[in-house]
């Protein structure tokens, strides 16, 4: 009886864990929102999932709404980079030059993913310390 218990709980966590996925894709749809909803996926696995406390969907819309101003001033602030990076990507393959091309075409896959990833590792270092605002900007200008 207790390896069925174990079973239910693994499936819960499993399920939890889908929850969270759809609500962080559903709540990044709006771009500028993208930080908001990373910060509040990372609290709402780490407190829901690793530590049971609370429901995912009341855990994930509270932390959502607290996280809203912060998530958003980062996105801001790494999304021109981001677009940048891509709409060059873009210009860049269409090109057909040889060899520079594809150095080109690497160099800003290599850029777009840079910023990507900063984006979102200052986003888990905003959900996982609560730093004030002043200190984020400070993060997000040594980052970049």
């Amino acid at each position: 009886m207790e390896n069925y218990n174990k079973f239910i709980y693994y499936i819960n966590k499993i399920i939890d864990i889908i929850f969270i996925s759809i609500l962080w894709t559903v709540c990044s749809l709006p771009v500028f929102t993208l930080g908001a909803s990373t910060i509040t996926a990372y609290e709402c696995i780490h407190g829901s999932v690793f530590h049971d406390q609370g429901y995912v969907f009341r855990t994930f819309f509270s932390a959502f709404r607290k996280n809203l101003k912060t998530g958003c001033l980062i996105t801001l602030l790494f999304l021109p980079a981001c677009l940048l990076s891509a709409l060059s990507l873009y210009l860049i393959s269409q090109q057909s030059l040889g060899n520079l091309t594809y150095l080109f075409l690497i160099l800003s896959i290599l850029v777009f993913a840079a910023c990507f990833l900063s984006l979102l590792h200052l986003c888990c270092i905003a959900a996982r310390f609560q730093y004030p605002v002043n200190t984020l900007v400070q993060l997000v200008i040594t980052v970049l």
